[in-house]
């Protein structure tokens, strides 16, 4: 029998909406797992920050993964928090610095997971592992971006099934070696610098998002994806061609990817490209795309009627 799947966006600690999704999909719990005779679920990354159900979910989503019910893509929220609690073997500093903004995202991850709790390592060690992306009988599933340059430079720092080796795992924090930035394309998304934007912790922003699976844009509005960013941004001349290297052919594998806190009803951006996060962690929605192969979705395009989802609620309630 072909295999169907469940390609669901970011979840950020946030159990309960979870389990719902899952379960309106159609999956069980038995024996200690959730799972489904005819699908696969397909986790997006960001399993983990804000929500106040770190280990939770992550246990869930790990006993899914180990027992062959899904697979998970490493999102930049598991990469910064595995690099917030580990060292560098040689420098013993911390690969993310502890700083105030730090502290504060990766609290509910330290409330589940104390940085000398007995089961801390593993879970970081699990997380490290985490595919960087996946192609899937005829899909391909990526956390921010998928960029093909970026894919082919990370080959050499990758295993057959798409995880770090170990040493480039920490070279990957290291803006200097050949393994961040293509990394940093996958899992945080195209950026491109404007002066003075600043984000909602107060830091001034080097770098700002850009909506790479646009083929042109006329204005801010269209080529920056946070609005604070466009407030900011308006009245600053508008570059050209920006987004010409980031091209995703329509005749290509269709794409799922998360990253950007879309609003509103969910759906498909394009025929072969979609976006799965819809701010479940601050009162939007938990989403899943119902990849059913009979439909032949690879060849006919995404469908608008196979996008699930459950409401969600602040990480603050």
């Amino acid at each position: 029998m072909n295999m169907n799947y469940a390609i669901i966006g970011d979840v950020h600690g946030m159990l309960e909406p979870l389990e719902r999704l899952l379960t309106k999909l159609g999956f069980t719990y038995q024996q200690g797992v959730y799972q489904h005779n005819a699908y696969k679920a397909v986790f997006l990354g960001d399993l983990v920050d804000r929500g106040k159900h770190q280990r939770g979910v992550l246990e869930l989503v790990r006993k899914m993964v180990d027992a062959g019910h899904a697979y998970a893509v490493m999102g930049n929220h598991e990469h910064n928090t595995v690099g917030y609690y580990w060292r560098h073997p040689k420098t013993n500093k911390y690969l993310v610095p502890h700083k105030a903004f730090r502290n504060k995202m990766h609290a509910a991850v330290l409330n589940d997971y104390p940085e000398k709790g007995e089961d801390t390592q593993e879970i970081m060690a699990w997380m490290s592992r985490l595919p960087v992306y996946l192609e899937l009988d005829g899909f391909r599933a990526v956390h921010a971006c998928w960029h093909d340059v970026s894919v082919d430079a990370l080959q050499p720092f990758l295993n057959e099934q798409n995880q770090f080796h170990s040493e480039a795992f920490i070279e990957s924090f290291d803006c200097s070696t050949p393994v961040y930035q293509p990394l940093s394309r996958l899992i945080r998304g195209a950026t491109m610098k404007v002066p003075g934007i600043v984000d909602d912790f107060g830091n001034v922003h080097k770098n700002v998002r850009v909506q790479w699976w646009r083929n042109e844009y006329q204005s801010w509005d269209e080529l920056l994806t946070r609005e604070s960013d466009v407030r900011q941004a308006r009245g600053m001349p508008l570059p050209e061609g920006y987004l010409d290297d980031l091209y995703y052919a329509e005749d290509s594998p269709p794409v799922f990817f998360g990253h950007y806190w879309f609003n509103g009803n969910p759906g498909h951006l394009t025929s072969n490209l979609a976006c799965m996060d819809y701010s479940a962690c601050v009162g939007g929605q938990l989403v899943a795309y119902d990849w059913r192969v009979a439909e032949e979705p690879a060849s006919k395009g995404l469908r608008q009627d196979r996008f699930v989802s459950v409401d969600s609620h602040s990480f603050r309630d």
